[in-house]
């Protein structure tokens, strides 16, 4: 039975991306204990100085960086809902996954896996409801469906039948197991199929070899495999590309690079005494009180380095990490397609651009999830969701607005044009309007230290 726990094909493609990702977001711990992997041992090093100059490394987390904008830019506001039905407003949004989080903090959870690895899943679950026979006795037992978040390395394969629909799914799980004085966690591999779930876990067998055994084999109340996918960079069914991959190497170069230019600084900051025509048999004592005669023709100097190479090296480094913004700010330019005068309409309050589309596919995806836990209720609708992002490419919005107010000084720029685009970079509160602040500047008086302007003529 060890092939429940073989990762399939098209998983284990996907698998090496998700490693270089996983180690990223991770941060320095995270980099330093993948080793050789993203900082390789130079040709003739000692291992002793790989080590050392490994555990002085320090990672830029510019793609962690990146991930943890794009997923603040996308829930810039809280995320609205509409049409919930009454047990889903009630008792699965205040605690979605049933370990205490809240539905929109499930969201953010979701969407920054999604944009990471390409793809992230979401299984939806209930306990069991033996013996209980009402809705209203679910309720009161809370025995209701929650959701749980899958890291995509989690799902190990899956079966698809004639109709394109996921028959069987292989999922790694661990449970608790409790002693006396610890908790240790044991390996599952679950296995979904339609209205059924079988679960495997390591035994030991007699010739000491592990193995893996069905221990339970229990029916569910839902038709089907409850999983929904959300979908960042889809390259196929179950498949994905992660949309920042190219700042993911940019990042690992990055690292490496700035190793070797820590190393390059620690070398050059040590001089080196260099003799010129000395015997190897003169002994020569150095000290702020020792004095050295030498012989005729021989000399005794300091060989510094230039830094040539550490200025080149550092020109490098501002280079790549100009790459890598550049790179992270390719989700937040919108596109040239052509589009239909209602497509331009929607891009006006929703600009067109990748994580604008990351986050339709989202909305699309939870909608989803919502409707899922309505039918193990027997109901149809689950409601919808709408994020409000902040999808301005502006990357720097206060050095823009003071642009913007030189425009006005000169003329060209309107004052109401200058608070309209300090709204829309949050600058001052949406609630406050143009004609209302018109007003209360007017009330005000002059600033301080100006002088009053003259009424213009009639």
């Amino acid at each position: 039975m060890n092939e429940v726990a073989k990762q399939s094909a098209a998983v284990s493609a996907m698998q090496a991306g998700w490693d270089l990702i996983d180690a990223l977001l991770g941060g320095t711990v995270a980099m330093r204990a993948a080793g050789k992997a993203y900082m390789p041992q130079r040709l003739m090093e000692e291992g002793s100085d790989y080590a050392e100059r490994l555990k002085c490394a320090t990672l830029l987390p510019a793609l962690a960086e990146t991930i943890e904008t794009m997923t603040g830019r996308a829930f810039y506001k809280p995320m609205t809902d509409k049409d919930l039905p009454d047990f889903i407003a009630a008792e699965v949004w205040p605690d979605i996954d049933r370990q205490g989080t809240s539905a929109e903090v499930f969201a953010q959870s979701w969407f920054k896996q999604g944009g990471s690895f390409g793809l992230s899943h979401v299984l939806i679950d209930s306990p069991a409801t033996v013996g209980v026979k009402t809705q209203a006795d679910q309720t009161a037992a809370k025995l209701r469906p929650y959701a749980i978040l899958l890291h995509p390395s989690r799902v190990l394969g899956w079966l698809v039948n004639d109709r394109g629909e996921i028959e069987q799914l292989r999922v790694t799980f661990q449970r608790e197991e409790r002693g006396e004085f610890d908790v240790k966690m044991v390996e599952q591999i679950r296995v979904y199929e339609f209205a059924r779930v079988r679960v495997f876990e390591k035994i030991k067998r007699t010739d000491g070899a592990d193995e893996w055994a069905q221990v339970e084999d229990y029916a569910t109340a839902y038709p089907g495999i409850p999983l929904i996918t959300f979908y960042t960079q889809r390259s196929g069914f179950m498949t994905a590309d992660p949309p920042l991959r190219e700042l993911a190497y940019l990042n690992a170069k990055h690292w490496r690079q700035g190793s070797g230019l820590d190393d390059l600084v620690e070398t050059a900051m040590v001089p080196i005494l260099a003799g010129v025509g000395l015997d190897d048999r003169q002994q020569i004592t150095i000290g702020a009180r020792s004095a050295i005669n030498l012989p005729m023709g021989c000399d005794l100097k300091y060989v510094e380095h230039s830094g040539a190479a550490i200025g080149s090296g550092r020109e490098q480094l501002q280079d790549l990490e100009d790459q890598m913004r550049k790179a992270g700010a390719k989700l937040l330019t919108p596109t040239s397609a052509t589009k239909t005068a209602t497509q331009a309409g929607d891009d006006s309050a929703r600009e067109n651009s990748q994580l604008a589309g990351y986050i339709r596919k989202f909305e699309a995806s939870f909608a989803e999830m919502l409707a899922t836990i309505a039918r193990w209720r027997g109901q149809d609708e689950g409601g919808t969701v709408e994020l409000q992002p902040n999808l301005d490419p502006d990357p720097m919005p206060a050095e823009s607005m003071n642009v913007l107010a030189k425009m006005v000084v000169t003329g060209a720029l309107s004052q109401e044009t200058l608070f309209a685009e300090a709204k829309r970079r949050g600058m001052v509160s949406d609630a406050v309007q143009w004609e209302d602040e018109q007003a209360r500047i007017q009330a005000q008086g002059p600033a301080t230290g100006t002088e009053p302007q003259a009424p213009p003529a009639a």
